[in-house]
């Protein structure tokens, strides 16, 4: 179960620009915690 998958699922039937913008947002907190992990 993963919130920030439901949102950007939820909001990409709203509007595809803001589902961009929201996967950009998901992939870069990726990269953060990747960061922190290691």
């Amino acid at each position: 179960m993963n919130p920030w998958l439901d949102f950007s699922a939820e909001v990409a039937t709203t509007s595809p620009n803001i589902a961009i913008a929201r996967k950009s947002q998901f992939f870069t907190c990726n990269l953060l915690y990747g960061m922190k992990d290691k």
